[in-house]
Order: C-alpha cells, then structure tokens, then sequence
C-alpha cells in the first residue's frame, strides 16, 4: 500500500511535505490532550469520537498540501530573500490584532496575531545586521586564508569551507546560513564556466540521466523535509508561548522544546544542502554541461578547447536563453542528428 501512495503523491511529497504535516498534526493533538492549548469542544470530541482518526489524517493531508504550496515561500524566508513579505504579514497581522477586540474574535486569536506581528517585525530588524555579520564572517575566513603560505594543506581546506559556505562574490552575501549555502552552489557554474546556473539548469536538467537526476530530487527533498519541519515546530512554539505567556508556566517548556528543535532541523537542513544537495548541483555542471552545448547545437568542435573558448559559447548561449537575443554572427550551429 506504501508503494501505490509513493507513485500516487510521489516520495517528494511523501517525505518533504506529509511527514511534517503528520508531526505537526499529532503535536497539535498531544498538547491539546495535555490542556497546553485549547482542544476541540467536548460536544464535537463525542460525535466524531469514532472517526477521529480519520479526522486527524485528512487534517496532515491538507497540511501537507498547504505546505507544497508554500514551500517556495518557505524556502525564501529562510534564505532571507524576503523581507517584503516580512513587512506585509507584520502590518498586516498588527492591523487585525488592533481591529479584533471590536470584532468576534477569540483573544488567543488577538493574541497570535499580535505574536505574529512581533516576530515578523523582528526578524525585519534582524535582517541587516545578520547580513553584515556573515560579511564579517566572511572577511575573517578570506583573512586568514590570505595569511597561510600557497603550498600550505590547511590553506586548500580553508578554502574549501569558505567555497560552500559563501558565493565567491561578498556582495551576493544573504542574512542567513542556508541562503548562503544555497548562493554557494547557485553561483559555482558562473565562476568557474560563466554559465547563469538559474537559466541553465533547466535546460541541464534535460540532458541529466534519469538516475542522477533522481539523486538530486532525493537530497532537495532531504533539504526541504528539514526545513518544512523546522517551520511546522516554530508554529507549534508560537502556539504554546501565546496560549501560555507567563514564562513561570510550566506549559512553556514544550513550546521552548519545539523552538529547540525547529533550529535543530534548520542546521540539519544547512548541512545536508552543504553536504549533499549543493555537491550534486556541482556535480551535474561538471558533468553534462558539455552534453548541453550538443543538445543545443553550439559547435565546440572535435580538437580539446581552452577554458577561455568554453566561456564564450556560454556568453554566447545566454545571449539567447537568458536575454532573447539572437545568437551572435560568430556562433555556428550544427544541427542535431
């Protein structure tokens, strides 16, 4: 039966968005069993008493879906992309938590309105200095590089923690870790061969075999499990420190557990897309990037080429794919068998 739904909904969505669907779902039951926060009315317990079940696997199937379909906006947030959407949900959130005592809605609800509101206008606050700490950071990994002789063991492992943990280019430094890793692998196969990793990945990912292309999907989806659960647990958090804002309660002690873990499962996340995903992006450029000067009919001819010569067919390349121009009176194409 766990092999029809993997080809039903696709492992994908099995791992990255319903396994933290489900955990949230069943976190939300236990702390309402526990009286942490506001359980379903008694009268409503009694008549679907027989199905809750059921219930409860309907609700992680539809938060599992809500979580595919935010998953880009996820990802951004985490990357520290997206501080427009930082400010509309603080003033938005501020507004409804302003007009709801006029209106019918329950106080936690004021209250979570107004503790999403905070924490998006914080994390507002955060998102320069956080920027200019990684640039520090940075700074102080390319200093002491720069002090350690050419022929120097440690100076090649140095350099190579610094190449996945930030993109080559300072100024394209993100606020966060993962949005530093990820700029690390989206911008190697513009330094090293000058194509635009975003344009060209999805015409790469025509030429990548099946199987490899299925490792990749594997380790995206390892990132994007960690993430989603990282986001589901800081929404359990919020909903027990706001149910439970007296910080003597002992029923703050769970929300404090599920923020503990939801930055355990960012790091694990920063790791496996350091480790694995970032390493098989690289991987795919390194190996079938040729393959797709074929496939699109550049001529690069049967003698070995420079590296000098393969930047230009990719300048030439993206001329076409990335600003719709025509390709340039020097380009010769073949075509395809």
């Amino acid at each position: 039966m766990f092999g029809d739904s993997t080809k039903a909904f696709g492992r994908t969505f099995l791992l990255a968005h319903f396994a933290p669907a489900v955990i949230f779902v069943v976190a939300n039951a236990t702390l309402a069993f526990w009286g942490v926060i506001p359980s379903i009315p008694t009268n409503y317990q009694r008549m679907y008493s027989d199905s809750l079940g059921v219930l409860l696997l309907i609700a992680a199937f539809a938060c599992a879906l809500l979580l595919a379909l935010i998953q880009t906006t996820i990802v951004r947030l985490y990357e520290g992309y997206e501080p427009s959407i930082l400010t509309i949900v603080a003033v938005s959130c501020l507004l409804l938590s302003l007009v709801a005592p006029y209106g019918p809605v329950p106080h936690i609800a004021q209250r979570a309105l107004a503790a999403v509101s905070a924490i998006s206008f914080a994390l507002l606050l955060l998102h320069w200095p956080l920027k200019w700490l990684h640039r520090l950071q940075y700074w102080r990994m390319r200093r002491d590089i720069n002090r350690l002789p050419e022929d120097d063991d440690k100076r090649g492992m140095k350099e190579y923690r610094i190449r996945r943990r930030y993109a080559p280019d300072p100024q394209k430094i993100m606020p966060t870790q993962l949005g530093n890793i990820l700029r690390a692998f989206e911008s190697y196969a513009d330094h090293v061969y000058g194509m635009d990793s975003i344009t060209m990945w999805f015409r790469l990912s025509a030429v990548i075999p099946k199987d490899y292309r299925d490792q990749i999907a594997d380790a995206e989806s390892s990132v994007y499990a960690m993430l989603n659960l990282s986001f589901v647990l800081a929404v359990v958090a919020s909903e027990v420190l706001v149910e439970t804002p007296n910080i003597l309660s002992p029923y703050v002690w769970p929300g404090l557990l599920a923020i503990l873990l939801s930055y355990i499962c960012y790091r694990a996340a920063c790791s496996s897309a350091r480790r694995d995903w970032g390493e098989y992006v690289r991987a795919a450029f390194d190996l079938y990037r040729l393959d797709l000067l074929k496939q699109l009919g550049i001529e690069t001819g049967s003698q070995p080429f420079w590296a000098d010569g393969e930047r230009k067919w990719w300048q030439h390349a993206q001329l076409m794919t990335f600003y719709n121009e025509p390709p340039r009176g020097d380009l010769r194409i073949v075509p395809r068998d």
